[in-house]
């Protein structure tokens, strides 16, 4: 496999002094040194408790390899680091899946970025959630408190607090589907989570989101709601950097994976029958909320619920959004059989109701709603700068107040996690 030769061609320093630990530290670098000072700060004051720490240097060009032993190895104590050099820059992820090999005695990785800060006991109190967790814990991710590059403070709401403390897995899904709701950066990850859900490494645009979609049917999320991440709203990272032609036609990608997955089919395979309707409903409101691109949309769409009947049988609600797709289309023959389908099981359905609003349309023709939608969130681009300004809890019970709102759920449906109807 590819894999294998490129990892051959890595430079390892310090692998023999790798402990069986429960956890290790993974920090991954990029041509580091606007960041140099910063990691050196918050680094040194990290407790580590025994975790290894590998630092990967995905083919700096900068002199940020000879940082790491000429400065960062030093102050820290050499037996502290393993580092590793990239031969190529495989991105932010591939990063991260090139190297697992290394840690897979490891029970729990923890992933740290570059150009954000964590608090002393950051991995204290992953190791204390690790320690409390059964085996169904795939992930535990921690608040994060956003800063811009000056250093103002900004304020956002986290779909983690609209989930709750023990959301289901068709939540987390729908949720995930919405609006990426988990924080990753300084999350902890079991290992086997990681080796047994593998995305591709060349796009930037949705690998996090992917990873917890696949997960949602398999593993059990916690979230750490004390704050112990300074998260850098930084634009010239990955995923800032892309446009949003380049980020949709990536979502739109991954989606297709996700929804043509095992996991998927798992997760649907779960649900119960009385649940069906609403959430096929769910998946076609998230997307609308996720995708702007018409054409996308329509076609993910009409993707998404295929699979989902694919993998349960005809879906009334599904059949309905279909049909009129394939008749607008001209194709009689499915919208007919399709028409029919849905009909079979409409007297007991509680939903069809909400059809109307829940189509499927393949479209070359740019929406008046998203318009509608991308200007609302310049008009409130503001809030985020002044609530920064509150304590977080005043901030946490002006947004989930606001949230409840039925016209600002309206203006922003990203944040309307709701699918029971």
């Amino acid at each position: 496999m590819l894999i294998s030769r490129i990892r051959e061609k890595r430079e390892i320093r310090g692998l023999a002094r790798i402990p069986d630990v429960e956890l290790t530290v993974f920090l991954g670098v990029y041509n580091a040194s606007p960041y140099f000072k910063k990691i050196e700060g918050w680094l040194e004051r990290l407790n580590l408790a025994g975790a290894n720490l590998v630092v990967v240097d995905n083919a700096s060009t900068d002199g940020t390899w000879d940082w790491i032993h000429d400065q960062l190895i030093p102050l820290l104590g050499d037996s502290w680091i393993t580092s590793v050099r990239n031969p190529i820059n495989v991105g932010g992820y591939g990063s991260l899946a090139l190297n697992l090999d290394l840690v897979e005695k490891s029970k729990w990785l923890m992933t740290l970025h570059q150009d954000d800060s964590y608090s002393p006991d950051h991995v204290l109190g992953h190791l204390d959630a690790i320690q409390a967790a059964d085996n169904s814990l795939g992930m535990i991710s921690s608040e994060a408190t956003s800063f811009t590059p000056n250093g103002d403070r900004l304020s956002y709401p986290r779909g983690a607090w609209l989930l709750g403390s023990a959301p289901e897995p068709a939540d987390v899904f729908l949720a995930h589907l919405r609006s990426h709701s988990y924080p990753f950066s300084g999350a902890s990850f079991r290992g086997d989570l990681l080796n047994s859900i593998q995305v591709p490494w060349h796009s930037t645009s949705f690998p996090d989101t992917e990873i917890v979609l696949r997960a949602a049917a398999c593993w059990r999320f916690a979230y750490l709601s004390r704050s112990t991440v300074q998260y850098l709203e930084n634009p010239t990272s990955e995923s800032h950097a892309l446009d949003q032609s380049q980020i949709e036609h990536g979502v739109f990608l991954a989606l297709v994976r996700v929804f043509r997955s095992y996991e998927f089919a798992r997760l649907v395979d779960e649900l119960n029958v009385s649940s069906l309707d609403n959430f096929a409903l769910g998946i076609n409101s998230a997307l609308r909320a996720r995708l702007s691109n018409p054409s996308l949309l329509g076609l993910l769409q009409a993707i998404a619920q295929e699979s989902l009947m694919h993998a349960t049988g005809p879906i009334p609600a599904s059949a309905f959004m279909l049909a009129g797709a394939f008749r607008g289309l001209g194709d009689h023959q499915a919208s007919s059989t399709l028409d029919s389908l849905s009909g079979i099981a409409s007297g007991q359905s509680q939903t069809h109701f909400r059809l109307s609003k829940e189509k499927i349309i393949f479209s070359d023709h740019t929406s008046t709603v998203d318009r509608e939608i991308t200007n609302d969130l310049k008009t409130i681009a503001w809030i985020p700068t002044v609530l920064g300004d509150f304590p977080k809890w005043i901030s946490k019970i002006i947004y989930l107040t606001a949230l409840k709102l039925a016209p600002v759920r309206r203006k922003r449906p990203d944040w309307d996690f709701r699918w029971k109807k």
